[in-house]
């Protein structure tokens, strides 16, 4: 949503600073969260900006949001690799949870 309403797309510092939450964000899932998650429905729709951004002027502005991410219905422990129905977005998914509907961390992160 905020891409849509603005005429350009985000400075690469804004960019790259939120692909740096959200891979901060997945480690922390996968290595030191409680059960080890492996989200399996990583998307831009589940990627939410914590505050406000309504009034935002400038790309500057930007790089003080947190970014949460979301939608952990499909989330599994990492204990568990297969042997479950195949879920999440299929133009999603990794080529593994495609084919054989194994999943791992690196599912998380294959585009």
């Amino acid at each position: 949503q905020l891409l849509e309403k603005r005429q350009s797309g985000l400075y690469p510092n804004v960019f790259i600073h939120y692909a740096k939450q959200i891979a901060d964000g997945i480690k922390y899932l996968h290595d030191e969260s409680l059960g080890h998650i492996i989200h399996r429905d990583l998307k831009c729709s589940n990627i939410l900006i914590f505050e406000d951004i309504e009034n935002i002027l400038d790309d500057s502005e930007l790089l003080d949001k947190t970014l949460k991410i979301t939608d952990f219905g499909l989330a599994e422990k990492q204990l568990q690799t297969s042997g479950v129905l195949t879920a999440g977005t299929y133009a999603w998914m990794s080529p593994e949870c495609i084919r054989t509907n194994e999943f791992s961390t690196k599912s998380d992160a294959w585009r």
